[in-house]
């Protein structure tokens, strides 16, 4: 019996279908070179803890030359006296692998300039008080550690405290403990210290160039300068504004 031949149609079709499989092989594998590298990249990041701990100290070991970055624990690591936790940097790794190496390289970016701000000679002339919640000095504390320095606040009035703090144009930390033999002065003579810098700093600025005198029953706001909740340290300033409102 013959062998039934193929019409040209249905072998046109033929031609046509293996052409359009090429065609879309083609551009398969150029869809693929076209996707972006950062999947590749960020799979370099270790995906276990204690691998990813080591990862983050040698990009904060980049950063900083004059301190060992050691790590000091479970996801921790210690850069001189500050400790940074990497509990929240690994969580968001493990969501999120496109945006990890950027994180990462902010993160220790952050760490590096708390270590260098914490370490900036101590200028006499630079310390201030400022003013905040005991929750705050509280959770401050608490983040630091165990075996961190201690913090210098001094009761204010219920819920707040005074703490000193060294304010420089590219500089602004609190101080603590260990900063009063740098200084050698004792706790109270910081404190009256940061008292008399914030005065004169503040005088530059007296309350009533930067305080608006409110009506009956409306409360004022200063805003724009990172100093002016701490004039709520210095009583007698308040006088001048005290009169203007008949209070």
């Amino acid at each position: 019996m013959p062998t039934p031949q193929l019409g040209d149609h249905t072998q046109k079709r033929g031609r046509a279908v293996k052409s359009l499989i090429v065609i879309g092989n083609c551009l398969f594998s150029m869809a693929l070179a076209a996707v972006p590298a950062w999947p590749v990249i960020a799979q370099d990041i270790p995906q276990e803890p204690d691998a990813f701990a080591q990862y983050v100290a040698g990009q904060i070991r980049t950063r900083i030359s004059d301190a060992p970055v050691v790590v000091q624990g479970p996801l921790t690591v210690k850069v001189g006296d500050v400790q940074a936790n990497l509990d929240r940097l690994f969580s968001f790794c493990q969501r999120n692998a496109g945006g990890c190496s950027t994180e990462v390289a902010m993160f220790a970016k952050g760490v590096a300039e708390t270590y260098q701000s914490q370490t900036a000679p101590i200028s006499r002339d630079a310390i201030r008080i400022v003013v905040r919640t005991n929750q705050y000095a509280q959770q401050v504390q608490n983040s630091l550690g165990p075996a961190a320095p201690t913090l210098l606040p001094t009761p204010f009035v219920e819920g707040l405290v005074l703490l000193p703090v060294l304010d420089t144009p590219t500089t602004f930390r609190l101080l603590y403990q260990a900063d009063l033999k740098t200084l050698s002065l004792s706790e109270p003579e910081v404190q009256q210290l940061a008292l008399t810098n914030l005065r004169a700093a503040l005088a530059l600025k007296p309350l009533m160039d930067v305080a608006k005198v409110t009506r009956s029953g409306q409360i004022g706001s200063l805003v724009g300068d990172s100093l002016n909740p701490s004039r709520l340290a210095l009583h007698d300033t308040w006088e001048p504004l005290a009169r203007a409102q008949k209070g």
